[in-house]
């Protein structure tokens, strides 16, 4: 969906699931329902604003085994951890699919490079297929990405690691 951002996530009170948007790719919002409940449809919980999801105030939704370095440790190596940052080194291999797993805070990734890949929400729904783009990504390029829900990426490419560095944000001053 092709929209400016305008701004954060909200919660659905039915799942707690972060449902507004995943992030910003070439300045098009990815953004969807992630959850198709039966009735009653996605009720949004306005008190995760836009200033406390984006800057990370309060506690995410998603239980800590879901967190990356939980749950996807072969694709998630520390490279530094304190109170302010946590900055990680991400691979997904040709041809893999990383676990699903959740980021509670907002983050900036430095893209080294990739091929095609397809982001997937816990429940298999296509969060962004980069075969779908217009234009095609330019790499290294730098994207802010606010929390994320759980999801897996699989990597499409038979040759090329998709190879970036994350720094998530646990406090800004």
């Amino acid at each position: 969906m092709k929209a400016p951002c305008r701004g954060a996530p909200s919660l659905c009170v039915l799942c707690a699931r972060v449902g507004f948007h995943h992030g910003l790719i070439h300045g098009t919002l990815i953004a969807r329902c992630p959850v198709k409940h039966p009735q009653p449809r996605h009720q949004w919980n306005p008190t995760l604003t836009s200033k406390s999801a984006t800057l990370g105030w309060g506690t995410r939704p998603w239980p800590k085994e879901n967190d990356a370095v939980i749950a996807a440790p072969r694709n998630h190596k520390i490279l530094l951890e304190n109170k302010n940052v946590r900055v990680f080194d991400v691979t997904v291999a040709p041809g893999e699919t990383e676990p699903v797993h959740s980021h509670r805070w907002p983050s900036v990734l430095y893209v080294l490079a990739a091929g095609d890949f397809i982001d997937r929400d816990r429940e298999v729904d296509v969060i962004l297929d980069t075969r779908q783009l217009k234009t095609p990504l330019q790499y290294p390029m730098t994207i802010w990405k606010d929390p994320e829900a759980p999801h897996a990426v699989e990597n499409l490419s038979k040759t090329i690691t998709l190879h970036l560095i994350r720094v998530e944000m646990k406090k800004i001053a």
